[in-house]
């Protein structure tokens, strides 16, 4: 949350050392997972899955969003299975944000589906963590489109510190989190900006809603340009949008990274 890379450049050194030994067979990449007595072994496809080091693809990711290095988006996209969020984030592609979606409303009914159907003995066996695989509550995809964020539970042995583009409060209930019938996607990430379209559901009622600049408005929105070409000087760690009944809205948003000293007090009380 303070912008010093030398944290970072070490989890960085140590993905440098996994594809330092890295060999191409059958047109894939492999690198090892392991490492004992004889030096590297285990050598699994990065795009697959292994037995060990099952939050690399995770950790690419969190790497390049905290420095915005685009040798670090390389490495983490030909990580990917397929395209992904962070192909999304440079493509664009509004399909990838609705089969996102459904794909997280999908992994809450067939967990919500296991745990009604479970009948087994609760602590048998003793070393078994009942009801794995079947959390009710999926949460990345809107933690991806929502606040450009990687999910904080999502790199193997979470929850890690949330670090977003941008996070949501409710100015007029006081709380976290977008008002009622307030939609937000995070489109695009650059190092310089973040594009947000905001949009209010309500056709009768307007909304109003406060986008803090990182998760803990350690970022600075220097500047807002709306998709009309209006633009308007910010300066601070976060802003108000007010939208009209039906009303929505696409906003380039300059930023200043790591400009603030990181703060769980709420906008409205700084």
């Amino acid at each position: 949350m303070t912008g010093d890379q030398g944290y970072t450049a070490v989890l960085r050194k140590q993905l440098d050392n996994l594809y330092a030994q890295k060999k191409v067979e059958n047109g894939k990449t492999l690198i090892p997972v392991y490492y004992g007595d004889k030096g590297w072994y285990g050598y699994y496809d990065i795009a697959g899955r292994s037995p060990g080091l099952g939050n690399r693809r995770k950790l690419e990711a969190d790497i390049y969003l905290w420095e915005m290095n685009p040798t670090d988006l390389a490495r983490a996209k030909a990580s990917e299975t397929k395209p992904g969020w962070l192909d999304y984030l440079q493509s664009g592609d509004e399909a990838y944000a609705v089969s996102a979606l459904q794909a997280g409303l999908e992994e809450v009914r067939v967990a919500g589906e296991r745990i009604r159907k479970d009948d087994t003995t609760i602590g048998f066996p003793p070393d078994d963590t009942r009801w794995s695989d079947s959390n009710p509550v999926a949460t990345e995809a809107l933690i991806n489109l929502t606040m450009g964020a990687a999910d904080p539970g999502g790199s193997g042995h979470g929850p890690l510190a949330l670090h977003a583009q941008v996070r949501h409060f409710d100015p007029e209930a006081r709380r976290p989190g977008l008002p009622d019938d307030v939609a937000a996607l995070v489109r695009k990430i650059t190092p310089e900006t973040v594009t947000l379209t905001l949009v209010n559901t309500n056709p009768l009622k307007a909304r109003t809603v406060t986008v803090q600049m990182g998760a803990y408005g350690e970022n600075d929105a220097t500047t807002v340009k709306s998709a009309g070409g209006a633009s308007m000087s910010v300066n601070a760690s976060w802003f108000n949008v007010r939208l009209a009944p039906g009303a929505g809205e696409t906003l380039t948003i300059g930023v200043k990274r790591y400009a603030h000293q990181p703060s769980l007090t709420f906008p409205w009380n700084r």
